[in-house]
């Protein structure tokens, strides 16, 4: 319990020094929070555009080459023209499917002589887009790489003369791909339309859907993660990431970078704990000055204390008077203090003199019972006395009552000796 004044009032001033700080923290930490989450979303759009263009680019590149390719090209010398693909792309292979079912290939790579370029999904999906189309990726065989095909349909006067391909692998968007780490936490991954994914950092999920990946991740959910301002938090391997994405042209492909939440507002909780640092440090720093500030005034207010103390036990030295410098509180309790004991002091004194008058008083009146108890007992001597000689007065009265009786006895006696004699002498 805070039973001093002095720690009441300190305890008063940490809580409001500490209540101002408190206040102030949430207030900077919800501001900050609120700055960097929109700052991490700009850098998560920022990242993920950036990046999506240079895979756009990349794939730009190497469609521009399967378009550079003429239809007089292919006609003059066919192997020629899929050979300086190939190599001026840096294709795996290149080739050329005509509509009469023949096929010319940059290289020898042992097709069999029935191969029929028509019924291949890249030749019948190029015819049927009627423009440059990208198939989706697959392993090839032989290199266990990535690879997608791009095909191009050559026309003619409006004629198709046939449809120009081009294999190339994916290491270099595998690369840039592997390459986002926003925050060490932080990966990309490359995903079609259907929900699969396209390249990963972790091999063993290429070509498989993005529900292995985590269960959200439909084909729906990967189609809504083009708002930069609303990117979708997923929890991926325990750890909360936010989602972005942006689609690569000429494809159906999206990039999408997935931003560990933790480690990008890692800044904030330092922020955050700096903040509560700074906040204990202030609190002990106003505890402590606060402390130093009120102990002259509580040290002369204890004085005043010790003296109201040695006044109510009855030892108090009343000739004692505290400092009253300044206007203070303090101060003026110290003036009233004196004055109460000046005036406590008058009033003793007073007592004193009347104590003295009484005493003086009591003393005649005692030497005045003194002279009265003398004269009473020199009153009761002389009412002994008298009571003394009465006493003898009453044996002399007695015995001259007896003497009386005696005498009367005597005279009858004699009165009847007369009477014998007055009888005798008659």
């Amino acid at each position: 319990m805070l039973l001093s004044l002095r720690t009441r009032i300190t305890a008063t001033c940490v809580a409001i020094v500490v209540t101002a700080l408190s206040a102030s923290t949430g207030i900077t930490y919800v501001v900050t929070k609120h700055n960097d989450e929109r700052t991490l979303r700009q850098n998560l759009a920022t990242i993920t555009q950036g990046n999506a263009q240079a895979i756009t680019e990349w794939l730009t590149a190497r469609a521009a080459m399967v378009q550079a390719v003429s239809p007089e090209s292919l006609a003059a010398d066919p192997v020629s023209a899929v050979t300086q693909l190939e190599k001026s792309g840096g294709f795996v292979v290149a080739y050329a499917g005509y509509p009469d079912k023949h096929a010319v290939f940059s290289r020898d790579l042992g097709i069999p002589a029935d191969y029929d370029p028509t019924g291949r999904p890249w030749y019948q999906a190029a015819v049927s887009a009627g423009k440059l189309v990208i198939t989706q990726p697959y392993e090839d065989i032989a290199t266990k790489k990535l690879v997608v095909t791009l095909a191009l349909p050559v026309l003619a006067n409006g004629q198709l003369k046939a449809v120009v391909a081009a294999d190339v692998n994916l290491d270099g968007v595998t690369s840039t791909v592997n390459g986002i780490h926003p925050t060490p936490a932080s990966f990309a991954f490359l995903a079609d339309k259907s929900g699969r994914i396209v390249a990963h950092p972790d091999a063993k999920l290429n070509l498989k859907p993005a529900t292995d990946l985590s269960a959200d991740l439909t084909a729906s959910a990967l189609g809504n993660l083009a708002d930069p301002d609303k990117p979708l938090a997923v929890r991926i391997a325990g750890a909360t990431k936010l989602l972005h994405a942006e689609p690569v042209k000429h494809s159906d492909w999206e990039l999408v970078v997935a931003m560990d939440e933790d480690e990008a507002l890692a800044g904030l909780r330092d922020v955050l704990r700096a903040m509560f640092m700074t906040l204990v440090t202030v609190a002990f720093l106003a505890a402590g000055v606060g402390s130093v500030m009120t102990a002259s005034a509580f040290r002369r207010l204890s004085q005043v204390r010790e003296a109201m103390d040695e006044i109510g036990s009855g030892d108090g030295d009343l000739t004692k008077r505290l400092p009253s410098d300044g206007n203070d509180e303090i101060a003026q309790i110290a003036r009233a203090f004196n004055q109460f004991a000046d005036k406590l002091a008058t009033v003793l004194i007073d007592i004193r003199d009347s104590s003295e008058s009484v005493r003086t008083a009591t003393a005649e009146i005692s030497q005045g019972n003194i002279d009265l108890s003398t004269r009473t007992e020199q009153a009761a001597a002389s009412l002994e006395q008298t009571a003394a000689a009465m006493d003898e007065l009453t044996g002399t009265v007695q015995n001259s009552a007896e003497a009386a009786v005696r005498a009367g006895e005597l005279a009858a006696a004699a009165s009847q000796v007369a009477n014998r004699g007055g009888d005798a002498v008659s």
